[in-house]
C-alpha cells in the first residue's frame, strides 16, 4: 500500500502494523537526510507526525514521545535547508501543542537555540551572536549531565562556526583548541574532520 492508502482503521485493526510504519518512516527520513535531501526527509517526518497523531494510544508507552521527537526531526530538517521560516512555524506548533511542560524544558530550550544560532550563522549576524553565545554557553554549563555529549559537542562546534563566519578568526581558533583539549571532543568524529580544516 501506498503511504496515502493507509487509513487509521488499517492500524487499529493491527497495532504492528503501526508501529512498523513508523519505523518504516524514520528509516525514510534517515536515508533522506543522510542523502542532503532535506525536503524528502521532511515529508516523511510530517508522515511520521501525523501517524502518531492519529493513533495515540498504540505510541503511548514510547520512551521518548515520538511525535515531539517528529517536530524536532522537521525543525532540523527545515534548518539543513536554511528555512528558517519553516522551522519557526514547526516550533510555534511545538510550543502550541506540548507547551513547556517541565520535562522538555531542556530541548524547548535547545530547539530554540539552534534555530537562533544557525539564523545567526547564516546571516552572518555579529550582534545577534554577542548576548546568544553567552546564553547558550551558560545553558550548557548549567545543564552538565542532562544534555547529550553530542548535543554539547553540536553547539560548541557551531559557534566556533559562528566565529569564523563573522571573521573572528582569534576566537574561532581559541575555542577549537579549547574543544580538542576537551576530554569529550572525541565523542563527536563527525565533527572533529571540521575543526581541523
Amino acid at each position: 500500500k501506498s503511504d496515502e492508502n493507509i487509513s487509521r482503521i488499517d492500524f487499529e485493526k493491527d497495532t504492528n502494523s503501526a508501529k512498523e510504519r513508523e519505523s518504516i518512516y524514520i528509516a525514510k527520513y534517515l536515508e533522506y537526510r543522510l542523502k542532503g535531501n532535506y525536503e524528502k526527509a521532511i515529508e516523511y517526518c510530517e508522515k511520521r507526525y501525523k501517524l502518531i497523531s492519529g493513533n495515540p494510544m498504540i505510541f503511548k508507552n514510547f520512551l521518548l514521545n515520538p511525535a515531539l521527537d517528529s517536530l524536532d526531526f522537521s525543525i532540523s530538517s527545515a534548518l539543513s535547508l536554511y528555512n528558517f521560516k519553516e522551522a519557526r512555524k514547526l516550533f510555534a506548533a511545538y510550543k502550541k501543542i506540548y507547551g513547556v511542560r517541565q520535562n522538555d524544558v531542556i530541548n524547548y530550550r535547545i530547539i530554540d537555540f539552534d534555530i537562533r544560532l544557525s539564523e545567526a550563522i547564516a546571516f552572518k549576524d555579529n550582534r545577534s551572536t554577542a548576548d546568544l553565545i553567552p546564553e547558550i554557553e551558560n545553558f550548557l554549563n548549567g545543564n552538565k549531565g542532562k544534555i547529550l555529549v553530542n548535543t554539547e559537542n553540536y553547539f560548541y562546534y557551531n559557534i566556533i562556526k559562528c566565529f569564523f563566519v563573522t571573521c573572528n578568526f582569534s576566537e574561532a581558533l581559541r575555542r577549537i583548541n579549547d574543544r580538542f583539549s576537551s576530554k569529550y571532543s572525541g565523542l563527536t568524529p563527525e565533527f572533529e574532520s571540521y575543526l581541523r580544516i
